[in-house]
């Protein structure tokens, strides 16, 4: 039998929870319906969280970006479906995007599409379908189409030195 959770005991429970991460808005609002708050609860719980700045969405999305982009090595489209999902604004998601050093998209991409590659041809018979493979896949981690393909012909110029030496 489950304990009712009350709107001060959802208060607490999420401003621990933001405590320790950054959290959305949307996010918590689903916590609080899965534990069966009213609107109006779930309401005042959000807008007493706002008001002590234990969320903000803005600052989720950057961190957000900040964190995938980085670490996870997701390209710009994913995370801003992601953030979409989340209810996150046109123009918090376009200012953490635009927070992100090139460079570490560039990384990103280079990490994933070598990782990817080493158990790809693109010099062979099946030069063609590995490189369709690697595309699909650097696509699906948000990359933009002209960076995959770039990539993708510098691995191949890679791949076509390493056989000639």
């Amino acid at each position: 039998m489950k304990k009712e959770v009350t709107k001060e005991m959802a208060f607490e429970k999420l401003a621990a929870l933001c405590s320790r991460s950054e959290q959305c808005e949307f996010d918590l609002n689903r916590k609080m319906i899965n534990w069966g708050l009213s609107s109006a609860n779930r309401k005042e719980v959000l807008e007493s969280l706002r008001n002590y700045h234990f969320v903000d969405d803005a600052r989720f999305a950057k961190s957000f970006t900040n964190d995938k982009a980085r670490f996870s090595s997701w390209g710009p489209n994913k995370i801003k479906i992601e953030l979409i999902k989340r209810k996150i604004t046109q123009s918090d998601i376009i200012k953490a995007l635009n927070e992100v050093d090139k460079s570490v998209w560039k990384e990103g991409l280079l990490r994933c599409a070598t990782s990817k590659s080493k158990h790809l041809d693109l010099t062979g018979e099946e030069a063609w379908e590995s490189k369709q493979k690697l595309f699909r896949y650097l696509i699906s981690r948000g990359f933009p189409s002209s960076a995959v393909s770039k990539v993708i012909n510098f691995i191949k110029k890679k791949q076509e030195e390493l056989q000639d030496d």
